[in-house]
Order: structure tokens, then sequence, then C-alpha cells
């Protein structure tokens, strides 16, 4: 079978897309986490933060989750 079988209207609702780069921000691991809801509580952060797998790591950094990350990850 080939794509142009389908209209790009069936097929859109067929196919996503994903993309795999991580986009990080200016601000604290906390901030990042909660960026798409600023005032999310902390039970959220943690939640959202092991459902990534990154709980362990972040815990395990000298401020945590308010250690301050820079534009795109830099220290």
């Amino acid at each position: 079978a080939t794509l142009d079988q389908w209209s790009p209207e069936e097929l859109g609702n067929h196919v996503g897309y994903l993309p795999q780069d991580v986009q990080l921000f200016d601000g604290t691991i906390a901030e990042n986490i909660a960026r798409f809801e600023p005032q999310a509580p902390s039970d959220k952060i943690l939640a959202a933060a092991r459902a990534a797998g990154v709980h362990d790591l972040v815990i395990h950094l000298p401020e945590g989750y308010e250690t301050r990350i820079g534009e795109a990850g830099s220290a």
C-alpha cells in the first residue's frame, strides 16, 4: 500500500509526530517541568518527574528541583 491512496485528512487521523529533541528553558528544574502549568502543585511536578524517569537524578542534585538550568539545559 502507498500513502497516496488516502486523503491527507484521513491519513492525519492515524499519523502523529513526536519530536525527540528536549527543550529546556532558563529557570529551575521545577519551572521547566511545570512550564505549561506555572502554578502546578509540587505533587504534580514530582509525579511528572517520576513518569519521565528523572526524579532520582534530580533529588541527588545539590539544589534538587530548585537547581537552575540555562537555556537549552546549559548550567
